[in-house]
Order: C-alpha cells, then structure tokens, then sequence
C-alpha cells in the first residue's frame, strides 16, 4: 500500500512544504500560509463537492453521445426512427431512454430485455430530472418541509 495522497505527493517533491495546507505545494514563501479557512476549499480528509460538474455531465453527456453517434452512424437512427422527430424529441427530452432504445434496437423491434434497459434508462432520465429539484428544496421557498 502506498499511504496516504498527502505521504505520497510529499515523496515526489522535494523541499520543505507548508504546514497545515490540504494540497502539498513546495513553497518558499513565509506568508504563504492561511490565517482561517477559505470557504469551498475541502480540509483534509473531506471529500470535495462537485456537483455541478455532475450535473453537466449527467445533462450533457448523453445528448453529446447521441449527436456524435448519430453523426458516425445516420443509417441506424434513420432505420430505427424514419424520421427526425422522435430522435428530436428524445435529444432534448429523454436522451438516456434514446440512446437504450437505438442500442438495443433490431430489425423486428425490441425484445424483452431490451425493453427492460429501455425502462431502465426511462428511470435513469427522471432521476436526472428530479434530482435537480430534491437537491435544491432547500433553495424553494414554497417547499414542503417535516
């Protein structure tokens, strides 16, 4: 085992390093150091938030997928839709049930287990919707509390 981030970032950099700081940087500089924490910034040992990064992740990582397969391969979401309406539809408003729906697509339809992933990625779609809105109920004035 190699111990602890910090033991191991101390061992690939030489010289002295600031007391008390949650990332080990050499440092020559005396003032360096700060006087009380800075908010936003994990302590050491805390797990740093970075929720919005998932968050555009979850909402813009599944139509950036269905825009570069849909440029890679236009045959299969023309045999799959025969249009550009529900591809529309489900870039903009179900990306994750689109994209469950092309995969396991075939020429006679969908069988049982791809209508299990399509419900599946149908779930996955309203938690993203609704995650947003549980996660900010401390934000809406309006929202029920026990």
């Amino acid at each position: 085992m190699l111990g602890s981030p910090r033991s191991v970032i101390r061992a690939m950099i030489p010289g002295p390093l600031r007391p008390n700081s949650p990332i080990a940087i050499r440092t020559d500089v005396s003032h360096a150091r700060r006087s009380r924490p800075v908010e936003g910034v994990a302590e050491l040992g805390e797990v740093p938030t970075v929720c919005c990064a998932i968050a555009v992740l979850g909402l813009l990582g599944p139509r950036a997928l269905i825009l570069f397969w849909w440029l890679i391969d236009p045959v299969r979401w023309n045999l799959v839709f025969q249009g550009l309406l529900l591809p529309a539809l489900g870039f903009v408003f179900l990306p994750w049930t689109t994209i469950a729906y092309v995969l396991f697509w075939t020429v006679g339809g969908l069988d049982f287990i791809g209508w299990v992933v399509v419900a599946l990625a149908f779930v996955l779609d309203i938690a993203t919707y609704g995650g947003g809105g549980y996660g900010n109920r401390e934000r809406v004035s309006g929202y029920y509390r026990q």
